[in-house]
């Protein structure tokens, strides 16, 4: 981060809770690789203070802001427009101003996408399995769907979520999408191989982090590559299980960078590194793991 002053440009991250977020180490790094006079924070923001938090930052000038939970749906109707991608997920994750408002965007999808690229994997024709129905759930879908899965299956523990996850998808791709409950989860991968198997549930994060939403080692026979949307801690149970099976196991920090350098490229117009974002996963790591 450069000295800041009265040219410093305001960024950063709107929801509850926000005080574990790495969001303004990476926003804050990325601002002093490119030399930006940009300062990053992160606002923790009550469910019914959203709307006025939003038109205080408008009037404030905050540039542009990250979106996380439990606000990514509750902020479309706050904006001035959104993008093609956050209208197909009914999603946004990042902001910008814009006249008459902000703009919204989603760059979960490329997160992921671009996570799958760094680790050489090609999902064309596979099938993808996912773990979950909410908005992590729905980037790794879309993803998947944009990338020629040949099938997803979702896994959740309430048909309802995973019906409309499911419809969204087909609505825009011609693929086959799946939903089952936990209860069935087993019976489909004896039967089924798949290339990937995704987690976006909470469990392994904070209170749960000594528990995995699969129990059954035999799970990973099936599966090559297995991906938790979580980065802390480092290795969750589900991914300590994955690779003692013998799974190719992938923690979420690369998600996380590659969707925030999305995100920055669409404030400033700058593209991050690949050698700017390898160092941060790196470093992410090594604090993570101490």
């Amino acid at each position: 981060m450069v000295e800041i002053n009265g040219k410093t440009e305001l960024y950063g991250l709107i929801g509850s809770p926000v005080e574990h977020s790495l969001s303004p180490f990476i926003h804050n790094f990325f601002a002093k690789h490119t030399g930006k006079n940009i300062a990053y924070t992160a606002f923790s923001v009550e469910q019914n203070d959203l709307k006025y938090a939003i038109k205080g930052a408008y009037c404030l000038g905050i540039k542009g802001l990250n979106i996380t939970m439990p606000y990514k749906q509750d902020i479309i109707p706050l904006l001035n427009e959104t993008d093609e991608a956050a209208k197909r997920l009914s999603s946004v994750n990042t902001i910008k101003y814009v006249n008459n408002g902000y703009m919204g965007y989603n760059t979960d999808i490329y997160g992921f996408a671009k996570t799958l690229e760094k680790h050489g994997i090609d999902i064309y024709g596979e099938r993808v399995v996912i773990l979950g129905a909410g908005g992590s759930a729905a980037s790794a879908a879309f993803a998947s769907a944009e990338l020629g899965a040949s099938e997803i299956i979702i896994i959740n523990k309430t048909s309802v979520n995973a019906n409309k996850l499911a419809v969204r998808i087909k609505k825009h791709y011609n693929i086959s999408v799946r939903c089952e409950n936990f209860e069935e989860f087993f019976k489909i991968m004896h039967n089924k191989e798949a290339l990937i198997l995704v987690q976006t549930t909470p469990v392994g994060f904070s209170e749960l982090k000594e528990k995995s939403p699969v129990m059954d080692m035999r799970i990973f026979e099936y599966v090559k590559y297995a991906i938790d949307f979580i980065y802390s801690p480092y290795e969750t149970v589900f991914l300590k299980m994955a690779k003692n099976a013998g799974c190719v196991s992938i923690n979420g920090i690369d998600i996380l960078i590659f969707q925030a350098a999305a995100a920055y490229e669409i404030w400033t117009g700058e593209k991050i590194s690949c050698k700017c974002t390898e160092y941060l996963s790196m470093k992410i790591k090594t604090c993570i793991q101490n």
